[in-house]
């Protein structure tokens, strides 16, 4: 009976941890992924922006 407790402690145990560390990296992604998204606008906002300009440069 104490070494099935003990087993089933052991799991939990090891289920906690292992969402946990899964939380983690989740709350790590999630954070690499607003930020890629970020750097992604300010790069294409950049590169319509050099675009316009190169187009008003042309047409005057």
């Amino acid at each position: 009976m104490d070494y099935v407790k003990m087993l089933t402690a052991g799991l939990r145990g090891n289920i906690t941890s292992l969402s946990k560390i899964l939380q983690i990296k989740m709350i790590i992604f999630f954070g690499l992924n607003k930020w890629i998204a970020r750097i992604e606008a300010v790069i294409s906002g950049d590169l319509r922006a050099g675009f316009f300009s190169a187009g008003n440069n042309l047409n005057n």
